[in-house]
């Protein structure tokens, strides 16, 4: 679990091979805001709480299983 403040956040995964795509989904109240099909996307944080993030690679013959990333959101001091 990785503890942040609302705001704006860039994950990264390393490149699976053979991956071509790669799918992101984010907890709600979290925004992707850019990066959606890369390796690293950057996510707006509005609201607290515990929230996934999760990403798999895909490419013409499949997906590769999920990898995720629990995160939790605190209030701005």
């Amino acid at each position: 679990t990785q503890v942040v403040c609302k705001g704006d956040y860039t994950y990264t995964v390393g490149a699976a091979t053979n991956g071509t795509n790669y799918n992101w989904t984010v907890g709600t109240p979290g925004t992707i805001l850019s990066g959606q099909g890369t390796t690293s996307i950057t996510v707006n944080w509005k609201g607290t709480g515990t929230f996934p993030i999760t990403v798999n690679a895909q490419n013409v013959c499949g997906s590769s299983a999920a990898t995720s990333l629990n995160v939790t959101v605190s209030d701005t001091t």
